[in-house]
């Protein structure tokens, strides 16, 4: 009996040239075994995940295979939606509109507070005592508030701004408690008099130590924030390195660093910023989180994953060559597509980022040609400069710190125009630090990265 079924016979009766047949399939299928094998224990090992069922299915052929897949991550998630719902029973009666409506409502009194509170330092200001200073004698002598008002009624030879900070800084700093100025200027414009009880240093990777030590020296506190993985202070104008000839057991802290970031990384408590506020799509963060940062930031998928206007968006240019710096063809492409971008979508922003100074220039050029014809686009660009996120066309050293909805990419470099191959030469990229360009250039924009290139993946 036991053979009768082995060999697939219904009626008991068995011929010589069947057994031959079924053994013959036996040792053609003998291959299979193991994953045979594998098959039946991993129905086996998930009888409350409905895994036997669907293999049950499959088998009879009421799935196909193409849609199994589909069938089994259904399987799973409705399972882990089932565990998760176990664990937190509150989630049974979870409401979107009710959790909407709250979310509302809490939107609501955190745009009221944020109201309240910038009326609440208005009302301080506007109550602070503001030193009056000496108004009599010779104007050389006054100060503090004497001296501004002095200044204001004067339509010629004012009095330079740095002695105006040193002489009226008691009253300025009542009136203007927050200054915004780059460490430079701090040295130029501040003297010794002015200090403050927070100092915040912004896009710190690009502050060398010389330059920016003054303004700490000026803070009772210090905030300093910047990307290690960024942009480091540029060096395209210094001289070759003065500590290259220092035994790196002799330098110190500050003459082995690049920046002010650097320095403060190695001496104080540090803390890493992992929530990618920018991108609407996580393709548009996928490349440097996996290459620069250890797929650690955490980054909200996207519900549209086949949608034009969101994430990467590759253009391969076709027959463009690349010769001194330049790529016609591709910079006449880009143009073209900001045109097409203000005629379509004017209200989102857009930057352009090019891989060196002369395809920025070169794109620049065909736009202001097409402008000449079309005088809609002229005005379209001159209202989109004078928004918070005004249009601009950049190379990738000066990019750094902008965000837009839209960012074109121009990767300049491709075929060379004379061999048709493509060198491994692509300027600042091939540094030491042309990784962190990359990494600059590639996560500027909100919503949409639109690749224009002539090169090709390998």
């Amino acid at each position: 009996m036991d053979f009768i079924v082995w060999s697939g016979q219904q009626d008991g009766r068995t011929e010589l040239n069947e057994v031959v047949k079924a053994l013959q399939a036996k040792l053609d299928s003998l291959k299979h075994i193991i994953a045979w094998s594998d098959y039946n224990l991993t129905k086996q090992r998930f009888p409350e995940q409905n895994v036997d069922q669907l293999a049950g299915l499959i088998e009879v052929g009421a799935v196909k295979l193409d849609e199994a897949v589909a069938y089994a991550q259904y399987i799973i998630y409705q399972n882990m939606a089932r565990e998760i719902i176990r664990q937190y029973p509150a989630l049974a009666t979870f409401q979107r509109v009710t959790y909407e409506n709250i979310r509302a409502r809490i939107g609501g009194i955190c745009e009221e507070i944020k109201k309240l509170s910038e009326r609440r330092i208005c009302h301080i200001l506007a109550n602070m005592s503001i030193p009056y200073g000496n108004g009599s004698g010779r104007k050389k002598d006054y100060t503090d508030l004497c001296l501004i008002m002095n200044e204001v009624s004067k339509k010629k030879r004012h009095v330079p701004i740095r002695q105006l900070i040193n002489r009226a800084g008691d009253a300025l700093m009542a009136m203007k408690p927050c200054f915004m100025m780059s460490p430079l200027s701090v040295a130029q414009y501040l003297g010794q008099r002015l200090s403050f009880d927070l100092l915040v240093m912004d896009e710190a990777s690009q502050l060398r130590l010389e330059d920016a030590i003054g303004a700490v020296a000026r803070g009772r506190q210090l905030v300093v924030v910047g990307d290690p993985k960024q942009l480091p202070p540029t060096s395209f104008f210094m001289t070759e390195d003065i500590y290259s000839e220092i035994e790196e057991e002799d330098m110190t802290a500050a003459e082995d660093t690049e920046s002010i970031l650097d320095i403060c990384q190695v001496n104080f408590d540090t803390r890493r910023l992992k929530w990618h506020y920018r991108s609407a799509h996580e393709s548009l963060i996928a490349f440097s989180n996996k290459e620069f940062y250890d797929n650690e930031l955490i980054v909200f998928p996207s519900p549209y994953q086949n949608d034009n206007s969101l994430g990467v968006n590759y253009h391969y240019i076709d027959g463009a060559k690349y010769a001194k710096g330049k790529n016609r063809l591709e910079a006449q492409k880009v143009a073209m597509a900001v045109v097409n971008h203000f005629e379509k979508t004017p209200d989102l922003s857009l930057g352009v980022a090019t891989f060196n100074t002369e395809q920025r220039d070169l794109i620049t050029d065909e736009l202001e040609r097409i402008q000449k014809n079309n005088r809609w686009l002229e005005s379209a660009i001159k209202s989109a400069e004078s928004t918070e996120e005004p249009f601009f066309i950049k190379n990738l050293e000066t990019v750094q710190g902008d965000e837009r909805s839209v960012i074109m990419i121009s990767t300049t470099y491709g075929p060379d125009v004379n061999s048709g191959i493509v060198n491994q030469r692509f300027g600042p990229i091939n540094r030491d630090t042309g990784w962190r360009r990359l990494n600059v250039i590639a996560t500027r924009a909100k919503e949409r990265v639109v690749l224009f290139t002539s090169m090709k993946g390998g």
